[in-house]
């Protein structure tokens, strides 16, 4: 029996596993810009003392051996530009909240968790008269709220770093999870994503979700009018690519945290996916009629016709069993089938306009 705490620590690992603080390396080297503007207003020299004071600051930050009397041992060095372009976010800083948040709002990106939910079990989380973690944990508890704020401050430095610095790639981590968490959020807010969210979101590149929504492979979303994909067209495509569900809602459920928290709350897959194994896309037409299993039409004079109509006008073809017939409308341009008119009777053609995420077992008949 799986639990909810299980799910947890298996992808808390393996965001510890994986984890590169590549966010926080981009975001320390930013400050190689202070040290440029330096150069140019007050020569070589003061950038070279400036940036070697910046580099004992941020890696100390404000608190204990480091204060203003260090200053005369700081030794400057001309070639500051090497030394700034290989600073490493984790090592070379005194790990500032905002690079704790940039961790957190990674494995959100990826995981659909924190990892500050783990601190909940370690001890002295509740005896700590100032603890950064247990204020992070109750921040969590309007995770929606949280994660706008920290992607808003990663809006702020891409507004402040120049434009061929962006261009090149200089932040690119910092805007792709700051892309990712949106997305994540949008989509488990029950909101549309772009196909650049989307694609952020899968891990692959756009060119390639362009190619399979215009190729109409059988996990391709649909695009609506728009530019939209709901969340529902969302699923197949992610599901086919390893995609982390979100469990966070699962987990602010049982807030306040304590300590154990999650462990006699059995995991129920199916339902923190969004993903059933019996759920399936059914075409529905402009009238509001679908695609369903008790539209088989039953021919008395030719029995071995029975079966499900589909398809345009003049190129029809009739179809034995419902998952078969349903496959072939997914793989149509546009989905078209016959089904009786409500008022006479008489067997028309509809045109599929959408499509709706069902139960298989829960269609008419539920024969399919």
């Amino acid at each position: 029996m799986e639990t909810l705490k299980d799910e947890y620590l298996a992808r808390w690992q393996e965001h510890a596993e994986t984890e590169t603080w590549s966010e926080q390396d981009e975001a320390i080297r930013l400050l190689t810009l202070t040290g440029e503007l330096m150069e140019v207003m007050f020569g070589a020299s003061k950038a070279a003392l400036s940036m070697a004071l910046l580099g004992e600051t941020v890696r100390h930050g404000a608190q204990g051996e480091w204060t203003g009397t260090n200053f005369p041992k700081v030794c400057a060095s001309d070639d500051w530009k090497t030394i700034w372009s290989t600073k490493d976010g984790m090592d070379d800083t005194c790990h500032p909240v905002f690079f704790a948040e940039l961790m957190e709002l990674n494995a959100f990106s990826r995981f659909g968790i924190f990892p500050c939910w783990s601190e909940v079990d370690s001890d002295g989380y509740l005896t700590a008269t100032e603890s950064l973690v247990r204020h992070r944990v109750e921040e969590l508890a309007d995770v929606p709220a949280w994660i706008e704020r920290v992607c808003s401050r990663i809006d702020q430095l891409e507004a402040l770093t120049p434009a061929v610095a962006v261009q090149s790639g200089a932040i690119d981590n910092l805007l792709s999870t700051r892309l990712r968490a949106r997305a994540r959020l949008k989509l488990d807010m029950s909101k549309p994503l772009t196909v650049h969210e989307l694609a952020a979101l899968s891990d692959v590149s756009v060119k390639r979700l362009q190619n399979a929504i215009y190729a109409k492979t059988d996990e391709a979303p649909r695009v609506d009018k728009n530019g939209l994909i709901s969340p529902e067209a969302c699923e197949p495509w992610l599901m086919a690519r390893d995609y982390y569900p979100s469990i966070w809602k699962d987990i602010v459920a049982l807030y306040p945290l304590v300590s154990g928290w999650g462990e006699q709350v059995v995991l129920n897959k199916s339902a923190q996916s969004g993903v059933a194994e019996d759920y399936i896309f059914i075409p529905v037409a402009n009238d509001g009629s679908e695609f369903t299993p008790d539209l088989a039409r039953r021919m008395r004079s030719n029995p071995s016709a029975d079966g499900f109509t589909i398809g345009a006008k003049g190129d029809e073809q009739v179809i034995a069993d419902y998952p078969t017939a349903l496959a072939e409308l997914h793989r149509m341009d546009v989905p078209r089938w016959r089904r009786p008119n409500p008022e006479s009777g008489n067997w028309g053609i509809v045109t599929g306009q959408s499509w709706r995420r069902v139960r298989l077992s829960s269609l008419i008949g539920g024969d399919a």
